[in-house]
């Protein structure tokens, strides 16, 4: 497939089109951000950037951010409910507690 010419943000590009059958969106990711750092032979003005789905991958590739902004969500529409800072502080620290007690008592009777 030949590249296509197009504008992007006012400026004319070259769409190079790209078959990742097999692979993960973010490892596509991690292997075009390896290539535009490397890409030191370009000349002035010109510029290598990832779009489309695996650009919204790479944002996607950090889950430890995504439970902690969703546990800060949490407490702090716990935090309205109760109209206490304490209260869902106490509910949050019991919650791994009490998933563990219910995964055991899962586990035991599974195997009854």
């Amino acid at each position: 497939m030949p590249p296509v010419f197009t504008h992007y943000d006012v400026r004319p590009v070259i769409d190079v089109y790209g078959n990742v059958d097999g692979r993960d969106l973010v490892g596509i990711a991690r292997f075009g951000t390896a290539h535009r750092r490397g890409a030191k032979d370009l000349t002035r003005g010109n510029t290598i950037v990832l779009r489309g789905q695996a650009k919204h991958a790479r944002q996607l590739s950090r889950p430890g951010r995504w439970i902690v902004d969703g546990l800060a969500l949490i407490y702090l529409l716990l935090v309205v409910n109760f109209q206490s800072w304490l209260d869902p502080f106490i509910i949050i620290t019991a919650l791994p507690g009490a998933l563990l007690v219910l995964s055991g008592h899962c586990s035991c009777a599974n195997d009854l």
